[in-house]
């Protein structure tokens, strides 16, 4: 049941199953494997078992009784559907692994397929000829904002893309998500990747490219006017431990100040809530990452995000920005809105746990004061016993 054989009979003579795809790389010295091609071939192959495709012939045997209701389940339930090879799929596989050759720097590589049929059972061989790489010549960056430059100075020596590495389309757009992260870790909260593009000039006859990154200033998309990008630093912090209030209940606004450090001072928390808030103030000391008074830092808000969801008892935690207008031009300020609310069934459940720990104490202490009045009862007995044998 499992030979070749047995499943070729059962092959239109128009169709070709695709057993097998196979990468070989034509060269040694390369920076990347066969895996990372197999990645952008098109065609699946055909599912198999050690080699064999059972479920495809199990298919083909129970495909032609569609009135036989077991037959029919057997056939869509365990039986695989042939994949037949697809000449547009092998062009499509082809061009996207000639533009991944050339996204990782081995422009104009050679590609080729060699086809094995052997008698309906294909396998296909895709041959790669790597090209030379191109490697990175010089890096130059365009940034009009000088103190946008700075910040990205600071980490120059750590971008995922330095001179003397093989070109890599993918490495640079990990390297603007790098910058990005720098940025609004320094108070740009509306800086976006958008803002950087990467132009790339290669030498055919060298072999190397030379890279250029422009961080552009911000547009006003009505005015069309060119600004520089806000810095902004966080104002007041808002903590909303019930969810935002009811918009028909005035809520009450409660200030907790504790101290950071010496060095920092204070930081205040506003609780906005109503009724009755059911939580400590002094929980949100060390879980809230973001302080007043300093720049906006977007790895300070994913770890107050963390900090909360480690916690338990708050679900459907959100952390949003409001831009506070004011009339000094010269500092650009950020309310922050920590909106919680209570996971009603981690609540439940720690609450189940207490009560049937204080069940348990009740009934051991209950048990053991039951023991001492029952003991104190058999004294009295036997007291009682004796004085009346010294009567008699």
């Amino acid at each position: 049941m499992l030979s070749s054989c047995s499943l070729r009979k059962h092959i239109p003579e128009d169709k070709m199953i695709l057993k097998k795809n196979k990468v070989k790389i034509e060269s040694k010295d390369v920076d990347f494997t066969k895996y990372d091609i197999s990645k952008y071939i098109a065609q699946s192959e055909n599912e198999k078992i050690l080699g064999f495709m059972p479920l495809t012939w199990v298919y083909y045997k129970t495909d032609d009784k569609p009135n036989n209701k077991i037959i029919s389940w057997i056939n869509k339930e365990v039986g695989v559907k042939p994949v037949y090879y697809n000449s547009e799929l092998q062009d499509r596989s082809m061009i996207q692994i000639t533009n991944y050759l050339n996204n990782i720097g081995y422009f104009n590589s050679g590609i080729s397929v060699e086809p094995k049929n052997r008698k309906g059972i294909l396998k296909l061989v895709y041959k790669i000829y790597p090209s030379q790489p191109y490697i990175i010549d010089e890096i130059t960056y365009q940034i009009n904002d000088i103190t946008l430059a700075k910040y990205v100075e600071e980490i120059q020596a750590q971008l995922p893309v330095q001179t003397g590495d093989i070109y890599n389309a993918f490495e640079l757009d990990d390297m603007r998500d790098v910058i990005t992260e720098q940025l609004k870790n320094n108070g740009y909260y509306y800086f976006t990747q958008d803002y950087i593009s990467v132009g790339v000039d290669t030498n055919f006859n060298a072999h190397k490219a030379n890279i250029n990154i422009i961080i552009s200033d911000d547009i006003n998309s009505t005015t069309q006017e060119v600004k520089k990008h806000k810095q902004y630093y966080i104002n007041n912090i808002f903590i909303y431990p019930k969810g935002i209030p009811n918009i028909n209940i005035i809520p009450d606004t409660l200030q907790y100040t504790y101290e950071l450090n010496k060095r920092l001072g204070d930081e205040t928390y506003n609780f906005v809530y109503s009724g009755n808030p059911r939580i400590r103030f002094k929980t949100f000391e060390n879980l809230i990452q973001i302080k007043s008074g300093q720049l906006y830092n977007i790895n300070s808000v994913s770890q107050t995000y963390k900090s909360l969801n480690n916690l338990k008892i708050f679900n459907l935690n959100n952390i949003d920005f409001k831009p506070i207008t004011h009339t000094n031009d010269s500092i650009n300020l950020l309310d922050c809105n920590i909106i919680i609310v209570y996971n009603l069934r981690v609540l439940w459940q720690v609450a189940n746990q207490v009560l049937q720990q204080v069940s348990h104490i009740v009934t051991k202490t209950y048990s053991k004061v039951l023991k001492y009045l029952i003991s104190i009862s058999d004294m009295v007995y036997s007291v009682n016993d004796i004085m009346m044998k010294m009567e008699k």
